[in-house]
């Protein structure tokens, strides 16, 4: 009897100490998921269903992200008042758009004192000549490298793309009757020397058209006729084929120590 009992006793206790083993692990794995689902960064990309803004579809992903860079997003979003997933996107397009090209198209990062002190030494017609010079071959390189295929579209995008990733200057395009690019910046009147050479020289190299332009010591103005078709670019800017006046501002991205410029 006392043997039974005990026999009995030591299979529920076995049967007791098993099923919270198996608990426990269970626990242990859904904490180790967790933790991977708390260091996961969902960003949106792309998609195949229908959940879209109107201007591109997105794909819901999960990312591991190490501790240290997760605080650091997680407290930059918070300043910001934005999203995590928000900031992650924004990062990811950076990248996509402008980070992963600026080395091949030979771009460094300089002080903005440094750039400007660097424009005063040079006279005016070097200036004109350099920003034709470049002008011809940058746009055409960065859509290239890009999209394979140099359209009105895809040199809308190089523009504002270039301010919106560079620091060098804001870009504000209106698409009315004509199509006018204003461009604003800080660096001084042969900055804007340079801007106008350049965004004049890229347009004609690229598709053949001719911008008339204005231009203050701190903005220039391209206004110009250009048949861009198809939806609206990712990007917000309005498209030719689109019957909208509003302005669509894109502003360089922002620096504290430097900008990007062309060497």
């Amino acid at each position: 009897m006392v043997r039974t009992i005990a026999r009995e006793c030591f299979t529920l206790g076995t049967y007791i100490r098993w099923h919270l083993l198996v608990l426990a692990t269970r626990l242990r794995r859904q904490e180790a998921e967790d933790r991977v689902r708390c260091r996961g960064l969902a960003v949106i990309w792309e998609t195949e269903v229908a959940r879209s803004n109107g201007f591109e579809k997105y794909r819901s992903v999960t990312l591991r992200v190490s501790s240290p860079v997760m605080d650091v997003a997680r407290d930059a979003a918070s300043e910001e008042g934005i999203s995590l997933n928000s900031l992650a996107n924004r990062q990811l397009r950076q990248y996509a758009e402008w980070d992963r090209l600026k080395h091949k198209l030979g771009y460094v990062t300089v002080r903005d004192r440094v750039f400007q002190h660097i424009l005063e030494k040079l006279p005016e017609d070097e200036i004109v000549e350099l920003g034709r010079q470049l002008g011809e071959v940058e746009a055409r390189e960065y859509v290239m490298l890009n999209w394979r295929i140099m359209s009105p579209d895809h040199f809308i995008r190089f523009v504002d793309n270039y301010a919106r990733y560079s620091g060098q200057f804001h870009v504000e395009h209106h698409d009315e009757a004509q199509h006018t690019l204003v461009l604003f910046h800080n660096l001084g009147s042969k900055w804007s020397l340079y801007l106008e050479a350049f965004m004049a020289s890229a347009l004609e190299a690229s598709l053949g058209v001719t911008a008339k332009t204005q231009r203050t010591d701190q903005s220039v103005a391209l206004t110009f006729s250009m048949v861009v078709t198809g939806e609206r670019l990712p990007n917000g800017l309005a498209r030719n084929g689109k019957k909208n006046s509003n302005k669509r501002t894109s502003e360089g991205s922002k620096r504290i120590n430097g900008k990007m410029v062309a060497p």
